[in-house]
C-alpha cells in the first residue's frame, strides 16, 4: 500500500508540474536525441550554468525491480562536441543528510569484482557506441557523491592512466540532493568513426545507498537485457583522419636480495592500430612485484581457481573468454598457467561492428610458446557465435585445443552450446556443454548437460573435472523490499548427477542456499549441502553473519561450516573484518581455520594508508601454519607521468624474504 501511495504521489507531482509520465511500455528502448554543445560546460559539479540548458534530458527514472517511477527522481543531461561527451546528473533526495560516499581512489568501484560494486551513493552512464546491444561492448563511467570516478571500458584496459585514458568528474552537494558532472573524451572510446550520423546505445543508473535502491532510465530489468537500453540518436562522432597512437611504458627495477644487488628492466607498449583494434606488447615483464591473490585453505576436491592480477593478461581480457552465463565447466584459457615469459604480444578489438577478435602469444625464448585466438560474431541483439583456438608448444609438450560456441536468447529463455576438442600427446578427448536457462524478474532456472572425456587435456586451461557426463540444475529466487525491516533476499536449490563413461556413479549432490539483508545492513547466509563423490560422503551446514554488509569501511563477519567432508568430521571457520580508521587508513583481515584430521590455519592482514588518490603506504601479512610472509610498500601511481613503487619483502613468497626493490615506470 505504501509503495502504491508513493507512486501515486509522484505521478501527481509530475502532472502538477507538467512533466509527462511515460507509459510502462515506453520505459524501455527510450530515445534521447543528440545535442551539440554550444559552449563546453565547466566540470565543477555545478549544473546551473547556461551550457546545460540546451542539453538533452533523460527524465523519469524507475525502480529496476518493479518498473515503477521512484520517489526520489534523477535527471540526466547529455551534450557532446568533437572532443568530449558531457554528462550531468541531478539526484533529488528527500533525506540529503543520509547521502553517503567515501571512496577517493579512481576506479575503486570496480577494483574488487567479488563484492557488490554499489556500496555508496553514485551515478553511472553506459555507452554502447556500436549499438550492438551486447554487454561486452559497453563502456561504463561512474561517479560517487563526492566526485570519485570509476570506469570499465569495453574489452578491458590496463590501469595506467596513459593507457586507460583520463576523464574528468566532479560532484556537489545541494539542499535537495547532489549533482554530478562528467567529461569523457572520444579518444577513450572505440566508435564507428566513418559514420557521419550514428545511433548509439546509452543508459543512466543511480544507486541510493540509504534505500539500497537501483533506479534506471531505460529499464533493462534485473536481468540486464541490454537490448532494452536507450538510444542516443543523431550523434555525429568525430571523423578526423585517424592517427595510430603508440604508448610506451619502460620500467627499471633495481634492488637488493639477501646479500646481493639485483636489476631488471623491461618495457610495455600499446598501439591503437585502428579506432577499433589495439595491439599490446611486453618485453621482459615484471610480475614479481605484483601482489597475487592468496590461495585459500578451505576443503576442496578440485584445484582452486585463482584470479589473474598481472596487467598484461588483464589488458583486453574480455576478448579471450569462452563462457556460458551460468555454471561454466572451467576456462579454456587460464592465464596463470603461463608463469612467466620473455616476450608477450596481443591484438584485440573489432574487425567489424559485429565481429571481435583476440590474438595472444607469450614466448619464453628457446623453451615455450603459448598462443590463443578467439573470434566472436554477433548474429543479432541476443545471439552470437564464435570459435577459440589455443596452442602450447614447449620442449616436452605440444597441445592444441579448438572450440566453437553458440549463445542465443529468446525473451526469458536462453540456449548455449560449447563443443571443444583437444589434440596432442596424451590428448584427443572432447568436451560438450548444452545449457538452457530461464530468467524473468526474480527467478533464474538452469538445466545443463556436460560431457568431458578423460583425454580432454587443456594445459593452458582450467578444467577441474574430467571423465564424466551428466546434468546440473538449479533454481534461484531473489528480490528486494522497499519498506520494512528487510532489504533483500535470495534463496534456491540445486542438484547434480554425474556418471563415469563406464556407467559407474561419479558425483551426486544436492543442496539449498539462502541469504537475507536487513534494513540495518546485517547480512545472513545459510547453505545445506549433501554429496556423494565416488562413494565418499560430504554433508555440511554453513551459517554466516555480517555486520555492515554493504559498508567495506566497517564490516565484520563470520562464516561457520560444520559436518562431514571427505567422510571425516570437519569444521571450518572464516572470520573477516574491514575497517577505515583516521579517514585514510584501511585495514582488512581474512581468517580461515580448518579442522579436518588436524588443524590448518591461515590469516591475511592487509593495511593501506591513502596520502592522496595517487599515493599510499601499504602492506600485507600472510600467516599459514608455521610460515609467515609480509611486505611493505609505498606507491605513487595512478596519475600521468612516472609511477614509483618501493617494496620491502616479496609480496608472493611463502616466507618473508630479505629483499628491497625500487620500481620506476616511465610513460612515453
Amino acid at each position: 500500500m505504501k509503495l502504491a501511495l508513493a507512486a501515486l504521489a509522484f505521478i501527481s507531482c509530475c502532472i502538477a508540474s507538467g512533466q509527462q509520465v511515460p507509459a510502462q511500455g515506453s520505459l524501455v528502448r527510450r530515445v534521447l536525441p543528440a545535442e551539440a554543445a554550444k559552449t563546453p560546460p565547466v566540470i565543477d559539479g555545478d549544473i546551473s550554468e547556461s551550457a546545460w540548458q540546451s542539453a538533452s534530458k533523460a527524465e523519469v527514472f524507475v525502480d529496476r525491480q518493479s518498473g515503477n517511477p521512484v520517489a526520489d527522481q534523477t535527471i540526466a543531461y547529455v551534450l557532446y562536441d568533437a572532443k568530449y561527451i558531457y554528462i550531468a546528473f541531478h539526484c533529488l533526495d528527500r533525506q540529503p543528510d543520509l547521502i553517503e560516499a567515501r571512496e577517493t581512489q579512481r576506479d575503486s568501484k570496480y577494483a574488487n569484482q567479488t563484492q557488490n560494486p554499489n556500496n555508496e551513493d553514485n551515478v553511472t552512464v553506459s555507452l554502447d557506441t556500436y549499438f550492438t546491444k551486447d554487454s561486452a561492448d559497453l563502456s561504463i563511467f561512474s561517479v560517487n557523491a563526492i566526485g570519485t570516478p570509476s570506469a570499465k571500458l569495453s574489452g578491458g584496459r590496463g590501469g595506467k592512466l596513459e593507457w586507460k585514458g583520463k576523464w574528468d568528474s566532479a560532484a556537489k552537494r545541494t539542499p535537495d540532493g547532489y549533482t554530478v558532472e562528467m567529461r569523457i573524451p572520444w579518444e577513450m572510446l572505440n566508435y564507428p568513426a566513418g559514420k557521419k550520423v550514428a545511433t548509439m546505445g546509452i543508459n543512466f543508473y543511480r544507486y541510493q545507498n540509504h534505500k539500497k535502491l537501483d533506479s534506471i532510465w531505460s529499464n533493462v530489468g534485473q536481468n540486464s537485457r541490454i537490448e532494452l537500453e536507450g538510444q542516443w540518436t543523431g550523434v555525429q562522432p568525430p571523423h578526423a583522419a585517424f592517427k595510430p597512437k603508440l604508448s610506451l611504458l619502460p620500467y627499471v627495477l633495481p634492488g637488493w636480495k639477501t646479500d646481493r644487488g639485483t636489476f631488471r628492466a623491461g618495457i610495455d607498449a600499446r598501439e591503437t592500430l585502428t579506432p577499433d583494434l589495439t595491439a599490446v606488447g611486453s618485453l621482459n615483464p615484471d610480475f614479481a612485484t605484483i601482489e597475487g591473490a592468496v590461495e585459500g585453505i578451505a576443503f576442496s576436491r578440485q584445484e582452486r581457481f585463482i584470479p589473474e592480477r598481472r596487467p598484461f593478461f588483464l589488458e583486453g581480457q574480455d576478448f579471450f573468454n569462452v563462457q556460458t552465463r551460468f555454471n561454466d565447466i572451467g576456462a579454456f584459457f587460464y592465464s596463470r598457467r603461463i608463469p612467466t615469459f620473455d616476450l608477450g604480444t596481443k591484438v584485440y578489438g573489432k574487425i567489424s561492428p559485429v565481429d571481435t577478435i583476440g590474438v595472444l602469444n607469450a614466448t619464453e625464448f628457446n623453451r615455450r610458446s603459448d598462443t590463443v585466438v578467439r573470434f566472436r560474431h554477433s548474429i543479432n541483439d541476443t545471439s552470437s557465435a564464435g570459435f577459440f583456438l589455443s596452442n602450447k608448444a614447449a620442449l616436452n609438450d605440444e597441445n592444441t585445443v579448438a572450440a566453437v560456441d553458440q549463445h542465443a536468447r529468446f525473451g526469458p529463455y536462453s540456449l548455449e552450446t560449447v563443443w571443444a576438442k583437444s589434440m596432442g600427446p596424451n590428448a584427443g578427448g572432447s568436451a560438450i556443454v548444452v545449457s538452457g536457462n530461464y530468467q524473468k524478474r526474480n527467478n533464474t532456472t538452469l538445466l545443463q548437460y556436460d560431457m568431458i572425456s578423460s583425454r580432454f587435456r587443456v594445459p593452458d586451461g582450467y578444467i577441474p573435472y574430467k571423465n564424466y557426463h551428466g546434468f546440473f540444475g538449479f533454481t534461484d529466487y531473489n528480490g528486494q523490499w522497499r519498506n520494512g525491516e528487510f532489504r533483500s533476499y535470495d534463496y534456491g536449490v540445486y542438484g547434480l548427477v554425474w556418471d563415469r563413461f563406464n556407467g559407474a556413479h561419479y558425483q551426486q549432490s544436492a543442496g539449498s542456499f539462502a541469504s537475507l539483508v536487513t534494513k540495518s545492513d546485517w547480512g545472513f547466509t545459510f547453505a545445506h549441502d549433501y554429496a556423494v563423490v565416488e562413494g565418499q560422503m560430504d554433508h555440511t551446514v554453513t551459517l554466516g553473519v555480517t555486520s555492515g554488509f554493504s559498508n567495506r569501511f566497517r564490516r565484520f563477519g563470520l562464516n561457520v561450516q560444520t559436518g562431514i567432508l571427505g567422510g571425516q568430521k570437519a569444521t571450518f571457520l572464516a572470520p573477516t573484518a574491514s575497517l577505515r580508521l583516521l579517514k585514510h587508513m584501511d585495514i582488512s583481515y581474512g581468517g580461515s581455520i580448518l579442522n579436518l584430521q588436524g588443524v590448518t590455519k591461515q590469516h591475511i592482514l592487509t593495511a593501506n594508508y591513502e596520502l592522496s588518490p595517487t599515493r599510499s603506504f601499504g602492506g600485507r601479512l600472510v600467516a599459514q601454519d608455521s610460515d609467515t610472509n609480509w611486505y611493505l610498500s609505498y606507491r605513487s601511481a595512478g596519475g600521468k607521468g612516472t609511477d614509483l613503487y618501493f617494496i620491502i619483502g616479496d609480496p608472493n613468497a611463502r616466507r618473508f624474504t630479505r629483499q628491497v626493490q625500487l620500481k620506476l615506470v616511465f610513460a612515453y
